[in-house]
This record gives C-alpha cells, sequence and structure tokens, in this order.
C-alpha cells in the first residue's frame, strides 16, 4: 500500500449530496439557534442581575434610611424623657411653694396639675421611684446625697426625705431618686 501512488486510487463519488447538504444546513440551523438562545440566555441573565443589583441597593438604602430614622426616634425620645423629668421637677418646686406659701388657689391649681402630670406620666409608661420616709435605701434606685442626725436607732440608714423624685420608664431607669437619709450616732461613752 505505500508504494501505490495517488493515480492508483479510484475517485469517490458521492452519491445523495443533497441530503448531506440538507443535514448540514439543519445542522447549521440547529448550532445557529443554540448561539442565539445563548445570546438570549446571556442577556436575559444580564438584565437579571442588573436588576437584583438595583434591587439589592434599594434594598440596602431603604436600611440605612430605617437606621437614621431609627437613631432620630431613640434622641427624640431621649429628649421627651428628659423634658418630663424637667417638667415634672418644675411642678413639684411649684408645689413646695404652694404648701410653703399656703395660698389655697395656688395649692388648688398645684394638685390638679400634679394628677394631670400623673395621668400624663402613665399614659408614657413614666413612673416614679418609690421613696417613703422610713424605707430602706436601694443603691439601684436612690443616691444618698445627704444625712439627718436622728435619735431613733431603728431609723438608722432609713429615708428621712426625698430631695429629687427619680424615674423609671420599663426597665430604663431615667434618674435616680436623690435622697436624705437618717443617721443615729447614738450616746457616746463618757
Amino acid at each position: 500500500m505505500l508504494a501505490k501512488k495517488i493515480e492508483d486510487f479510484k475517485p469517490i463519488t458521492l452519491t445523495n449530496t443533497e441530503e448531506e447538504e440538507s443535514y448540514f444546513d439543519v445542522l447549521y440551523g440547529v448550532l445557529k439557534k443554540i448561539n442565539k438562545t445563548g445570546q438570549k440566555s446571556s442577556n436575559t441573565l444580564s438584565m437579571l442581575k442588573d436588576e437584583i443589583v438595583e434591587e439589592v441597593q434599594k434594598t440596602y438604602q431603604n436600611v440605612e434610611e430605617i437606621r437614621e430614622e431609627r437613631i432620630k426616634v431613640i434622641r427624640d425620645n431621649e429628649r421627651l424623657e428628659k423634658g418630663v423629668i424637667e417638667y415634672n421637677d418644675i411642678l413639684n418646686n411649684i408645689e413646695r411653694a404652694a404648701q410653703f406659701t399656703k395660698l389655697p388657689d395656688l395649692v388648688e391649681m398645684t394638685s390638679i396639675a400634679i394628677k394631670a402630670v400623673e395621668q400624663i406620666n402613665a399614659k408614657l409608661g413614666i413612673i416614679e421611684i418609690p421613696a417613703e420616709p422610713f424605707s430602706t435605701p436601694d443603691a439601684e434606685y436612690h443616691m444618698i446625697i445627704n444625712t439627718e442626725i436622728t435619735e431613733n436607732e431603728s431609723a438608722d440608714g432609713k429615708i428621712a426625705t426625698v430631695d429629687k423624685k427619680g424615674y423609671r420608664r420599663g426597665d430604663k431607669l431615667l434618674r435616680l431618686a436623690s435622697v436624705i437619709v437618717f443617721k443615729w450616732e447614738g450616746k457616746k461613752d463618757e
């Protein structure tokens, strides 16, 4: 076979070339459609990716806006709580003045205002910290600012008076109650 020359080979005759060309055309058409489908899929995926990225960015912006609004609400809430405490202090000072002056109209108006503020405090969830005379101060809720000498040994360390009322809102402590406690010095041995 190696000694043969090209002239020794018989020419190949193709029979039914129309069918082969039509197979080729069909295959070419199929490949062309697959290519177009791939391009369409690629374009669709690219558009979908862009939409997803856009939605993620919108969501991120919404989250940032919500976070900023939350911070504003927290700040406003803190200002409101401080403002309510200041109003309570002003009203307590007016009540002391009314009791000191003993003007009946002022005492009556002050008691009405105190009831209104108590209702507002209740609606806001603001609760006055109990600091009853002769009760034991609690370091979590009371700040001892001074002492008052007593001759009653059983009153030693107990609350004598409240200088400033304390408040809490739920579990949040807004302000400690400033209290003066009794101090028993006892009799000294001679």
